[in-house]
């Protein structure tokens, strides 16, 4: 289902955002394409994330790709994250990461690096909504936890 903010179509679907097993639970809970589905899905991701998310696609010009499991690939946690998803990584029973509280996301695109990517974003971070960025790693990692100040933080896995 196409996601709506502020009354305008955005270039993500919901699955996007949220694991195949989260979809299914609120598929089976209150169907698909309608009101109920979209307000259960915005309590795993909030709405912030995907205006973020769309300023950095329309800032981009590309196609961002972040959960592809909808479509046969491989990536199912790049938004939401549920509490089981670190006990399995990490074994990790009280870890808060962004994602687990719907404020981050994970993605790539097929026309730019990461580090090309990050080299674009970083600059305009403020008006793109968005306040840490993860570096080293190949994928782009960018989350709406302000720090202390209105600097860019930038952090290592």
């Amino acid at each position: 289902m196409r996601i709506i903010v502020d009354g305008r179509e955005t270039n993500f679907i919901t699955q996007e955002w949220i694991p195949r097993e989260v979809h299914h639970y609120l598929v089976n809970k209150y169907g698909y394409n309608n009101d109920l589905y979209m307000s259960a899905f915005f309590r795993y991701i909030h709405i912030d994330t995907i205006r973020a998310a769309q300023r950095i696609r329309e800032f981009l010009g590309v196609p961002m790709y972040f959960n592809t499991w909808h479509m046969g690939g491989k990536f199912n946690y790049r938004g939401y994250r549920p509490v089981n998803y670190y006990l399995k990584q990490s074994g990790r029973e009280n870890y808060i990461s962004q994602h687990q509280r719907g404020l981050a996301g994970d993605f790539h695109t097929n026309e730019y690096t990461p580090d090309q990517i990050r080299d674009k974003i970083m600059p305009a971070y403020k008006e793109l909504g968005f306040w840490r960025v993860e570096m080293g790693v190949n994928w782009v990692h960018f989350d709406l936890a302000k720090g202390n100040s209105d600097e860019l933080v930038k952090f290592y896995p």
